[in-house]
């Protein structure tokens, strides 16, 4: 749960230490530069003074005072003639040495922030990845989304914002200083209205441009989850005309976001206009202040002349630091989504990612298999005591909602039993003593759902999506599909198996859709084969004809099991369970040869 009250320096020093070392060394060198870009400043502003004061002949022996161009004084004297020479070019080596570093400075800080960007995107969707089964079935994927695209971007524009904000401090502070060398009461004058003004700015407005953000944050995860929703069933939008709904409700979402965005924006910018016309009057007051705290009147001019070069270069370095703290403050939820989601814990069952198929030397055992989702007093699955031998075939039945689908995720290894153990190879499925036997036992299946989900790819892609890495082997993606009666149909296509299927396999029927999804699971050769409803789109003769291929093609040490709401889909399975509320009612062995 976020707290209506984040503290910024919190979330920053949280995110320092998700930081990698390199980063945090290229971080120090980074400061480093922008102190050397606020020492520059503050030597621009020095060499100023020194320069109007030579030309006015003002003899006041403030350059000689000012420690930063006392380097000049070793080489030469004011009465040498070469000296304005010589102090000009000093004076153009400043101002180019200042350009360099501070344009060097810009890049570094934004390059550096990219890559910290990265790898932030990369860490927020490993974890997110990584969560287990259980959490992904109750989190929305308009979050994620939201969260590893838009807020990245966010956060990454945060980070080059506190940077610049570093920066401009930096330069803030030693402008100061220097200005307070040439004459303390004129810059603590100028710097205390300057500070005041916009601290009071701030301070009125920081609560409302956090308030944004969190409103910001929310349009923007309620957008995306409208676009999933409209495109993900358009086909019922079309026939339903349910355009207006839909557009209705993301002109209201969207209205919103551009409006608090709008306001953040304005609340960054107006303090500029208003700071210039308080700077032009400090200006124009100079003459009246020196003539009542300095007898000296030839001071006016080197003082105007310097304190209006430095009003140039410290009026928007203020500017600077207010915006970005604007623009901190304004992304300061987004910024918190992303700590959330880094800080979000790995079980240590999910950290292996072993890709190698487990072999199955003995039984399966479930152990008084007990199962409740979080915060709920049902148990889902109750006291199931079951064992399946390799080169059994499996046919489970019941009733919507009686637990059949939970029971499957529980074999797979997704969800983890409530109460009782797995036992694989007589191996307890979630000991900590066999850290890869989950993610190896994972590898092991073939899982064939009702709704097949297929990547916009080819037809082979898709196939061969459990070694999308690999090599794809055609000829063994040719021999799946003429099981499962599918490539006749692809072989009249003008690119055969290289045939796009659209996104989500739009170009293709329900039928067909599913006739891959069991060739994907044909041709990872798993231990495991289950099919959850898996030919419930295709006609009784086809799926007749598939499911007595694949009862020919599977090894003696395989195990099929079937979810299947027609009974005559279960007719060549071995043996049949049925469920009921929860609880295992019926184990019937059809051949008792096995």
């Amino acid at each position: 749960m976020k707290s209506s009250k984040t503290n910024y320096i919190n979330l920053l020093f949280n995110l320092w230490r998700q930081l990698k070392f390199k980063r945090k060394f290229q971080l120090t060198l980074s400061f480093v530069l922008m102190v050397i870009n606020a020492f520059g400043e503050a030597l621009l502003i020095a060499s100023v003074a020194g320069l109007i004061e030579y030309l006015t002949n003002a003899n006041l022996n403030t350059t000689k005072n000012i420690l930063l161009l006392k380097p000049l004084f070793l080489f030469s004297s004011e009465k040498n003639p070469d000296f304005l020479n010589l102090f000009l070019i000093y004076f153009i080596f400043i101002v180019f040495f200042i350009t360099t570093v501070r344009v060097l400075n810009i890049f570094i800080n934004t390059r550096l922030a990219a890559l910290i960007g990265n790898d932030l995107s990369n860490e927020v969707f490993r974890k997110n990845i990584y969560q287990p089964y259980l959490i992904h079935t109750f989190r929305e994927s308009n979050s994620i989304i939201v969260t590893n695209t838009i807020q990245i971007d966010q956060a990454q524009g945060v980070l080059n914002l506190t940077l610049n904000f570093l920066t401009s401090c930096l330069i803030i502070i030693s402008l100061s200083y220097a200005l307070i060398t040439i004459d303390y009461r004129l810059a603590i004058f100028a710097f205390f209205v300057l500070l005041v003004s916009y601290f009071v700015i701030a301070l009125t407005i920081r609560k409302r441009l956090y308030a944004n953000s969190q409103k910001i944050s929310v349009a923007r995860k309620h957008q995306v989850k409208l676009i999933q929703e409209a495109f993900g069933s358009i086909r019922d939008v079309l026939l339903n005309s349910s355009q207006k709904y839909y557009l209705k409700k993301f002109r209201l979402a969207e209205i919103e976001r551009r409006l608090k965005q709008g306001e953040s924006d304005f609340f960054g910018l107006f303090p500029r206009y208003i700071l210039e016309g308080v700077g032009i009057l400090m200006l124009a007051s100079i003459p009246l202040f020196i003539s009542i705290v300095n007898s000296k009147t030839n001071f006016i001019i080197p003082a105007l002349g310097t304190f209006a070069v430095g009003a140039q270069r410290l009026l928007p370095s203020f500017q600077m630091a207010y915006s970005c703290w604007v623009g901190i403050k304004s992304s300061e939820a987004q910024l918190e989504d992303i700590i959330i989601a880094i800080n979000q814990t790995i079980p240590y069952q999910e950290y292996s990612s072993l890709r190698e198929t487990l072999k199955l030397k003995d039984s399966i055992n479930l152990k008084q298999i007990n199962f409740k989702y979080e915060k709920s007093s049902r148990n889902v699955l109750q006291d199931i005591n079951l064992t399946i031998s390799p080169g059994e075939n499996i046919g489970i039945i019941g009733k919507t909602g009686s637990g059949k689908s939970t029971f499957i995720d529980i074999v797979m290894g997704l969800l983890k039993p409530s109460k009782g153990k797995i036992f694989i190879n007589n191996k307890d499925l979630y000991s900590k003593k066999h850290k890869s036997l989950l993610s190896s036992w994972r590898y092991s299946i073939a899982h064939v759902p009702q709704s097949i989900y297929l990547i916009d790819g080819t037809i082979a892609d898709n196939i061969a999506l459990s070694s999308i890495d690999k090599d794809i082997d055609i000829e063994l993606i040719d021999y799946v599909c003429e099981i499962c009666q599918i490539s006749e149909y692809i072989k009249t296509l003008p690119r055969n198996y290289m045939t796009h299927v659209g996104e989500r396999g739009i170009k293709l029927s329900g039928g067909q859709k599913q006739r891959i999804g069991i060739a994907r699971a044909i041709y990872k050769k798993a231990s495991i084969l289950i099919l959850d409803e898996a030919t419930s789109a295709l006609d009784n003769q086809t799926e007749k004809e598939i499911i007595y291929s694949l009862n020919k093609i599977l090894k003696k040490d395989t195990i099929m099991i079937s979810i299947a709401h027609r009974l005559s889909s279960l007719s060549n399975c071995s043996r049949i369970i049925e469920f009921d509320n929860g609880r295992l009612i019926k184990d019937v062995f059809k051949n008792k040869k096995l």
